[in-house]
């Protein structure tokens, strides 16, 4: 038994009953068939969980894994929601289209998300009847997807925890393959959907993110990335007092005022994708 299998079996079979438990309600709600959950650190210790054994099983088991984009190092991966059928990847595209009619389940899309340690992944596909509104509901549902996803990793804390200390490792699995760039992977949302997505989570008004020069997103991305302003300075060829200006601008368009509020929209407007 291969390691994919091991964990599939040890910690999506062995535990089914409890995953279906805690997705009921997001089945109820939006008519999700299928719910998966996977972690990936830098170094490729990779795990995943989901609420249909039967076809997290054969996914894995069928090697359908080796076509995705996501299985590839998070550096190369932005955070953002991807639509399934908007990826432009013939092989992806053949795979997952093989486990839809199999499972008779049209694949809506995952949302991707780094924290400090790995990239998390939280994914939803629905029944066929869906059609290709799949992306849709989950884009006009975000809160309570977003409400759904703090709640199954409270509900299976302990679970995900052993499963952490049990990863699979990527670079081992598939070689080579995890350190190339995915191919597939265009832009994550256009920047109405980004100010929308946004919005809906409460976190930004549209209005004042659309007021953002790139240059003003250059310094925020940076900001972002642990630069203070004088190095953010050497990087843009541009002197500190400079650097200083935009950030005054930014607070005034974004409406806040402090450097850890300004570090908090960054971390922000990074998690939507833009940048």
């Amino acid at each position: 038994m291969s390691d994919f299998n091991r964990m599939v079996h040890k910690f999506t079979i062995r535990e089914s009953n409890t995953f279906k438990k805690v997705c009921e309600p997001l089945h109820q709600l939006l008519g999700v068939k299928h719910f998966w959950y996977c972690e990936t650190t830098p170094d490729g210790a990779f795990f995943s969980v989901a609420s249909n054994p039967e076809l997290h099983e054969y996914y894995h088991a069928s090697k359908q894994h080796l076509h995705s984009p996501f299985f590839h190092n998070p550096k190369h991966i932005r955070p953002g929601f991807y639509s399934y059928p908007a990826i432009d990847d013939e092989k992806f595209q053949k795979s997952f289209a093989c486990c839809g009619s199999k499972f008779r389940v049209t694949f809506g899309g995952s949302f991707v998300v780094h924290r400090e340690k790995c990239m998390i992944r939280f994914g939803y596909a629905f029944d066929r009847s869906v059609g290709n509104k799949a992306g849709e509901i989950i884009l006009n549902n975000i809160p309570i997807l977003q409400k759904f996803n703090d709640h199954f990793l409270k509900e299976t804390k302990i679970l995900l925890q052993k499963a952490r200390d049990d990863a699979v490792s990527l670079p081992q699995e598939i070689g080579q393959i995890y350190h190339q760039k995915p191919g597939g992977l265009g832009s994550v949302l256009s920047i109405q959907e980004k100010c929308a997505f946004l919005e809906r989570i409460g976190f930004l008004k549209s209005e004042n993110v659309k007021k953002l020069t790139l240059r003003e997103l250059e310094c925020l991305q940076y900001l972002h990335d642990g630069n203070c302003a004088r190095e953010i300075a050497g990087i843009l060829h541009i002197s500190p007092r400079t650097v200083e200006k935009y950030f005054e601008s930014i607070k005034n368009k974004l409406i806040c005022y402090t450097k850890s509020e300004l570090m908090h929209y960054a971390n922000l407007l990074h998690t939507a994708g833009f940048f």
